[in-house]
């Protein structure tokens, strides 16, 4: 099945929504996926899989990640760049990696001489060391600083599918950031009123938004609607999904174990890489 974000396979590119606070242009640009799963010291790179790197992506400006993200992205207008596209840090990793490793090499022989040629090669050598534990963390942190100021409409947001990136309609890109568990509890509470036919219930509806962060396993859900939705990397096992309108929703990665789908309208829902185990479906 196709993956929830688009993604362009010849050029492994996600496409990038975002308005430049500096002169208010709206830019819609191609990201080419080049994340790696890093530490300071250490990276590893994720898969070739395409799939991967667009939910890695995702969930990185999701959790505001911006280091992990790496987007790339300057305003076509202005040509400025925003806070949260100044985290790439692979050309300057690799330069002072190489000139560590050649400053060691020359440190520690001419070390015995304790000459003004050793003093330097040691002042060089500590700021390698440096760029790792200290000026890079600080940087990160300032510019994260930053973007927490930044205007709303100015986040990153990434395109769904390719026919929304031609439309270039808000509805196409991922909204920013926000936090959707303060009232969704309280709105399930209130779902349940309604299926016990109580005064004060309210029937569940959500549109267009990613439930990830959510722990659903075991659930009652049925009647509830949840249209274009996005369940990545979810324990959904046992949870009641009867009588559901999940039209449009994307289940990625989630496992769907004795889940009870039945009479559930799952027009265009997907399901990429569940685990569907007892799952019904009639």
């Amino acid at each position: 099945m196709k993956i929830n974000y688009w993604v362009n396979s010849a050029s492994k590119g996600l496409k990038v929504k975002w308005k430049c606070s500096s002169c208010g242009f709206a830019n819609t640009q191609t990201h080419y996926v080049r994340v790696q799963k890093t530490t300071y010291f250490t990276s590893t790179n994720l898969s070739d899989d395409v799939n991967e790197k667009a939910i890695y992506v995702q969930n990185a400006i999701k959790n505001e990640k911006y280091a992990r993200a790496q987007l790339d992205c300057t305003c076509s207008h202005c040509e400025y760049r925003e806070p949260w596209s100044r985290f790439r840090f692979e050309k300057a990793d690799r330069a002072f990696a190489v000139a560590m490793i050649l400053l060691m090499m020359l440190f520690f022989p001419a070390l015995s001489n304790k000459n003004a040629f050793s003093w330097i090669l040691g002042g060089l050598l500590f700021l390698c060391v440096a760029w790792f534990i200290l000026i890079r963390p600080i940087y990160i942190m300032v510019m994260y600083r930053i973007v927490k100021k930044q205007p709303r409409d100015s986040l990153p947001r990434l395109a769904l599918r390719l026919n929304d990136v031609r439309e270039n309609t808000d509805s196409s890109f991922l909204s920013p950031p926000k936090d959707i568990k303060s009232d969704f509890y309280l709105r399930l509470k209130k779902h349940k009123q309604w299926l016990a036919n109580e005064i004060d219930g309210v029937r569940l509806v959500i549109n267009n938004e990613d439930l990830s962060e959510l722990q659903l396993k075991g659930t009652r859900l049925q009647n509830a609607v949840f249209t274009n939705c996005r369940f990545n990397n979810m324990d959904l096992s046992e949870t009641s999904f009867r009588r559901c309108d999940l039209s449009g929703s994307v289940f990625n990665m989630c496992n769907l174990t004795n889940s009870d789908f039945s009479r559930a309208d799952i027009n265009k829902t997907e399901f990429n890489n569940c685990n569907l185990n007892n799952t019904i479906f009639k």
